[in-house]
């Protein structure tokens, strides 16, 4: 299995860490194997590319993080632990590395040789570490319930952020480096000063974990998602609203792009039916309920200009709502199977949706007309994308291929065989011109597609 995959910072090369103890570096222009990373005595978790990309470092199960060579697969440096590595991270200049670990200590180590620089030592396992944007503090969470705030040029502690009374997930500096935020056990997030250690906010009441936590595009608000949807502020973290409606819960939150608007999805609490529901993204009052879907909703997206809303369902339909008034625009019915995704293409005329029907269709999404289907795989779609110019689009299916169309007419342009398991995932790159593919067999894959319609507007020319 692979673990993950990553691209080198000047996008020419691809690191893949995997179950099979190896780590392999790849060009990402023609998908050629450039080098292997083998040395380490488990799985590897990640790799990770430095900024220079010359240099990559990975983790594993074997309690070791190593830093190699990413031209020649050389090994440089072995970082050691006497317990699990929970995590690493670069510094944001490159120059140093911190390891966390089960074994109660984060590490700090010279990124250029592997010297071990300093210990930081918890009272119990640390679960994460991390370095602050301007790379002159560090923050690590533990299991003891407790986050500390470190000097990153000597190890010295300066805070101790105490008030958990669980151990602490996850812990992260805000954008500009001002402020702390960590996730725990004990189903609370906290804000807190990185120059006083003092404790800013407490996000409280979700009664379970928190399954999603995002920020409005301006940074000002942060939804999370548990057993209900909440609105906080991010400056202070007083609770803004309390999302709740119809619905008991909740799958996902999405902010429009505005930040004006909330779309939520979730199980309603009264009757069979599944909800998306519409909340003001400054004070959380509910604005519409997009009702009428008779099975698992599997998802609710915005459009490009935040005034539509399409969702999709086990009902065998998509929706169209106004994102206004929530009122149902059109419903767009033909799939003969459940509906696992949909999406608008970029200027948000039209939506692509992929079903276990086999199928993919296009529609408009002014009067919800069929557009199109695009009929050619085995088994069912999982995923559908337009490219970013909207003259494609790709779908991904458990036949083992993905298949590249012609948006304007529905034309089969190529299929991407290869692959040797189910596909979940494929996307295109910012720029159009790759494709990358996601697979049950292990293995990711970068396609770069060259059409007929490609070599005529080449010979055209």
């Amino acid at each position: 299995m692979v673990a993950s995959a990553s691209f080198s910072p000047d996008g020419k090369h691809i690191v893949t860490a995997s179950w099979d103890r190896t780590a392999r570096v790849w060009s990402s222009a023609d998908g050629h194997l450039e080098s292997t990373l083998s040395g380490h005595a488990g799985i590897i978790w990640d790799a990770e590319f430095f900024p220079d990309s010359q240099r990559i470092v990975t983790r594993s199960v074997d309690r070791t993080a190593r830093i190699w060579n990413s031209a020649d697969g050389q090994l440089r440096a072995i970082l050691s632990h006497s317990g699990l590595v929970n995590c690493v991270q670069l510094s944001p200049d490159g120059q140093r590395i911190i390891t966390a670990s089960d074994d109660h200590t984060a590490r700090i180590w010279n990124s250029a040789d592997g010297a071990l620089l300093f210990s930081l030592q918890h009272d119990g396992a640390v679960i994460s570490g991390g370095f602050s944007p301007s790379g002159q503090y560090i923050v690590t969470g533990s299991g003891d319930h407790a986050a500390r705030v470190w000097s990153s040029a000597d190890g010295r502690l300066l805070a101790m952020l105490e008030g958990h009374t669980d151990a602490i997930q996850d812990a992260a500096f805000s954008p500009d480096g001002r402020r702390i935020v960590t996730g725990g056990r004990d189903h609370t997030v906290r804000v807190w000063s990185t120059a006083s250690g003092l404790l800013l906010t407490t996000l409280q009441g979700h009664r379970v974990y928190l399954t999603h936590a995002e920020f409005s595009h301006d940074g000002e608000r942060i939804v999370t998602v548990s057993d209900t949807a909440r609105l906080w502020s991010s400056n202070n973290g007083n609770l803004l609203a309390t999302l709740q409606g119809g619905t008991h819960h909740f799958n996902q939150a999405h902010f429009s792009r505005d930040g004006q608007r909330i779309v939520t999805a979730g199980v309603a609490a009264a009757g069979p039916d599944n909800v998306a529901e519409v909340w003001n993204g400054v004070n959380g009052h509910l604005i519409a309920t997009l009702r009428g879907h008779l099975s698992t909703l599997w998802q609710a997206q915005f459009s490009p200009d935040g005034q539509l809303i399409v969702t999709a369902s086990e009902d065998k339909t998509a929706r169209v709502w106004n994102s206004r008034d929530g009122r149902l625009l059109v419903t767009l019915q033909g799939h003969t199977d459940g509906i696992y995704h949909a999406a608008f293409s970029p200027d948000g005329q039209c939506i692509v949706t992929c079903s276990k029907d086999r199928t993919a269709r296009v529609w408009s999404n002014a009067d919800g007309r069929l557009l199109m289907t695009l009929e050619g795989h085995t088994a069912k779609v999982i995923d559908a994308e337009f490219s970013p110019d909207g003259q494609r689009i790709v779908t991904a299916s458990e036949d083992h291929t993905a298949r590249v169309w012609s948006s304007p007419d529905g034309r089969l342009l190529v299929t991407l065989q290869g692959h040797t398991g189910d596909l979940w995932q494929a996307g295109f790159s910012p720029d159009g011109q790759r494709i990358v593919t996601a697979s049950r067999d292990q293995t990711g894959r970068v396609w770069q597609v060259v059409t007929f319609d490609d070599i005529n507007r080449i010979l055209a020319k």
